[in-house]
């Protein structure tokens, strides 16, 4: 077993590591060594940095895998930290630099705050609610887009390979991705059937749908509204990370307009979220610091479901935090 000591102490060094490698991620020097081994010097003159500071850093770094300390004072970008690089497909750049911005980490540092109120930590340590903050500083905000987009194509990927749409597909079927912000996952489910006759509809606010409809118009519908009146008619209905921005009940108020305007025989509800099973249970803790959201267990998720006259009839677990959650008419 081992020392309770050692535990804190290795609870309180992932956090150094994780700010230390969120430096290394911001200061973009993946994208420098992407061509091959620098020296610390080099690093240091070409971003204009302290040399020793830099050294040090870079060594820390070197112990978790991202980068390779080669001997002297010279760095390698392993394999596993290319994905830091912050043009390549899949970077988690953005997510592990804004995860450790002033946005975040702000309130992170007063969870008190939301523990003993139950209000999330955002309102008292920035003065407003994250979108507002990042409205004021459009630099951190244009971060933030960035990681919850790569995040977003990350499940959407899983999704594709985990659920096997083509057993449910019919070449009459429409398929309704409710706050599918600008259809990209729609988009992939629809090339991935490769059947034009099947209907795509993109249910989102009339803002969001505006700018979707520049460059999804000619392949899918985009429908604007509230999806907590009404939802349009449909056959399968996609929520992907809509949920778990949401209260219990707002969530049966969505799950109850969905499953009166769906096909009560064959119509399908897809969910895509996290499931809390063990570490999981720190990505709830971040939605309820930072939105007053949170992620549920599959036991929740069927009580939802219930309460909006669904039954949870398939959860696939994919390896990955992301779960695909099916519900049909109870």
């Amino acid at each position: 077993m081992a020392d309770p000591a050692l535990q804190v102490f290795e609870c309180v060094r992932n956090l150094w590591a994780t700010r230390c490698l969120s430096t290394v991620a911001s200061l973009k020097i993946p994208d420098f060594l992407r061509d091959g081994p620098r020296s610390s010097k080099e690093i240091a003159e070409h971003f204009h940095l302290h040399e020793d500071s830099v050294f040090r850093l870079l060594r820390a770094v070197s112990t978790m895998g991202f980068l390779e300390h080669t001997g002297g004072n010279m760095f390698a970008l392993t394999t596993t930290g290319e994905c830091l690089i912050s043009d390549v497909p899949g970077s988690m750049r953005a997510y592990l630099v804004t995860m450790c911005a002033h946005g975040h980490w702000l309130p992170w540092g007063n969870i008190e705050s939301t523990i003993v109120s139950g209000v999330p930590a955002t309102e008292m340590e920035l003065g407003a609610d994250l979108g507002s903050y990042y409205s004021k500083h459009p630099e951190e905000g244009h971060e933030f887009n960035e990681a919850m987009q790569n995040v977003n194509h990350m499940s959407a990927d899983v999704c594709l390979d985990a659920y096997q749409f083509e057993d449910i597909a019919t070449d009459d079927m429409c398929i309704v991705d409710v706050g599918g912000a600008h259809g990209d996952f729609l988009l992939d489910v629809l090339h991935r059937l490769n059947r034009p006759s099947i209907r795509g509809i993109l249910f989102e606010r009339p803002e969001v749908v505006e700018a979707a409809a520049e460059h999804v118009s000619h392949e899918i519908d985009c429908i604007s509204g509230d999806f907590f009146h009404s939802v349009p008619p449909g056959d399968l209905y996609l929520l992907k990370h809509v949920l778990h921005e949401w209260t219990d009940s707002h969530c049966v108020k969505i799950l109850r307009n969905i499953r009166a305007a769906m096909d009560s025989a064959s119509g399908r509800v897809l969910v895509v979220e996290v499931l809390v099973e063990g570490t999981e249970a720190l990505v709830d803790m971040n939605m309820l610091v930072m939105f007053n959201g949170r992620e549920r267990t599959e036991e929740e998720f069927a009580a939802l479901f219930l309460q909006a006259d669904l039954k949870l009839t398939k959860v696939i677990r994919t390896g990955t935090p992301f779960a695909v959650l099916e519900a049909m008419a109870a």
